[in-house]
């Protein structure tokens, strides 16, 4: 009896050792797409790839003003999940095949710039969000080899330069031609894009002398730089990840010219049902440092609007909201640093106030 337990206590412990890989479905799933963006008014064909899209019939855009259609469906080579070395558990292995969607996609000319969304539709279910950038400038795609000063792209602007660090190491130049007097925008879009690409921007000039430098911009992971040129000649942006790292995966659109960019709007809100000058703050602005804006007297808790001046026939390159409120709005009013200065307010208010640098 004795040996009998023995021997049930050591086929338990071994089944438990060689447990086996439970199986589930993957869901649906975009893991990347390509081209990132699209010039509004333009048809491209769209990249998606991603896991169980065989069969997919349809896509379903956060806009109307984007239209696609697929034009083709190709499942591509497994590629098996790798184990750690040594490991003992009992994995639950995806059910899955790879596939590479093309479709053709159009967005309308008169469609409002910025990131907008889409999913795919199958016969197992809807995707996971999938995204594209549309644009307004003139798109063009790196070419390398441009690692070197002298193998440096060749490009003109306004443009949206369309590229990819592609390797460790890698790094992308960019050669043009800028005018004394001129403020020209680099705007890097990558990490807002879901890139991993951690970019730094980098200007130089004819002697590859370093101009200006970013790799972070108002809290955000994407650089930004604009730069007015005391002298008109030939100059270079330089696109490189800041850890060195880099991949197919690591792609970027860089909006280059003398853009309109707003940076700053102030006050940030108005009560609804009223009108509101707001001052504007940014580069290329030319002669447009207030706005009018109405809130609608329906207007619903939370709820904001957009301001996207336009400067002499193009939108800037950036959209900054301001809230709607409930209540009476009124302006912080200085000198009110100490509680004797204090300035008097009647409640329920919201006030619109800035603490100024020392």
């Amino acid at each position: 009896m004795r040996s009998f337990r023995y021997v049930a206590f050591l086929l338990l412990i071994s089944s438990a050792l060689v447990l086996p890989a439970m199986s589930q479905v993957r869901p649906p799933t975009i893991t990347s797409v390509s081209p990132a963006g699209v010039q509004r008014g333009n048809t491209i064909t769209l990249t998606v790839e991603g896991a169980n899209l065989a069969d997919a019939s349809a896509i379903q855009f956060s806009h109307p003003g984007l239209k696609g259609q697929i034009t083709n469906v190709i499942e591509l080579p497994y590629q098996p999940i790798i184990r750690p070395k040594g490991f003992t558990g009992a994995p639950i292995e995806d059910i899955y095949a790879l596939h590479r969607v093309l479709i053709k996609l159009r967005a309308d000319e008169s469609m409002p710039s910025g990131r907008h969304n889409f999913r795919i539709k199958t016969p197992q279910g809807t995707t996971n969000l999938g995204s594209v950038y549309v644009g307004t400038l003139v798109e063009i795609s790196e070419i390398e080899p441009n690692n070197t000063l002298a193998e440096a792209h060749r490009i003109f602007f306004p443009s949206t330069v369309v590229g990819a660090v592609g390797r460790s190491g890698d790094e992308d130049l960019f050669e043009f031609e800028a005018e004394a007097g001129k403020t020209v925008v680099f705007e890097m879009q990558a990490a807002a894009l879901g890139s991993p690409l951690d970019a730094e921007l980098t200007l130089l000039d004819a002697e590859a002398k370093v101009l200006a430098r970013n790799s972070d911009y108002n809290g955000r992971p994407d650089p930004f730089l604009a730069y007015t040129f005391s002298q008109s000649g030939t100059y270079r942006i330089r696109v490189t990840d800041s850890a060195g790292a880099g991949s197919a995966r690591h792609f970027y659109r860089l909006n280059i010219g003398a853009l309109p960019y707003l940076t700053r709007v102030f006050p940030l809100g108005l009560r609804k049902g009223t009108t509101a000058e707001v001052d504007l703050e940014g580069v290329n602005l030319g002669d447009n440092h207030k706005i009018k804006v109405e809130a609608p007297a329906n207007a619903r808790y939370g709820e904001s609007l957009w301001i996207q001046p336009t400067v002499r026939g193009r939108e800037s390159q950036t959209r900054l909201r301001v809230a709607v409120g409930e209540h009476a709005e009124i302006l912080e009013q200085e000198n009110n640093d100490t509680p004797a200065s204090a300035q008097p307010v009647s409640l329920p208010v919201t006030i619109n106030g800035r603490i100024e640098g020392t």
